[in-house]
């Protein structure tokens, strides 16, 4: 075999296994992605007074119910991989902040914290 066809053959082999390869990342990639595991982060706000009461005109309630709620939904979901609590809250009922904190204690993924513009205490613990 002459060096020109040696060459050209190498080449024209050496393209299709460049191209074998390309083609089984594109099809495994997305597999390998699925089976690595989460890939979302749930944000969970906690804006206004952490209290039982309802929200008005006037004042924004963090009622722990629906904190609960919003907590189930992103642990349970299996795309979550973390939980973002986003906080802009002066604080509230000791009690109410108590039940959050249980919550956010319970969950088996990783939770952090945001705080915005007012992270202050509702006094729960010592």
């Amino acid at each position: 075999m002459d060096e020109k066809k040696k060459y050209f053959t190498f080449g024209v082999l050496g393209g299709f296994g460049i191209i074998a390869i390309l083609i089984a990342i594109l099809i495994f990639l997305p597999l390998v992605a699925m089976v690595a595991g989460p890939t979302t982060v749930a944000v969970v706000p906690i804006y206004g007074e952490i209290a039982y009461g309802s929200s008005n005109e006037n004042m924004t309630i963090a009622h722990p119910d629906i904190f609960a709620q919003m907590m189930d939904d992103a642990i349970n979901d299996p795309s979550v991989g973390a939980i973002v609590l986003d906080i802009n809250s002066p604080g509230g009922s000791p009690v109410a902040a108590g039940e959050m904190l249980q919550k956010v204690n319970s969950s088996h993924k990783p939770v952090i914290a945001r705080i915005s513009d007012m992270g202050s205490s509702s006094l729960y613990g010592s």
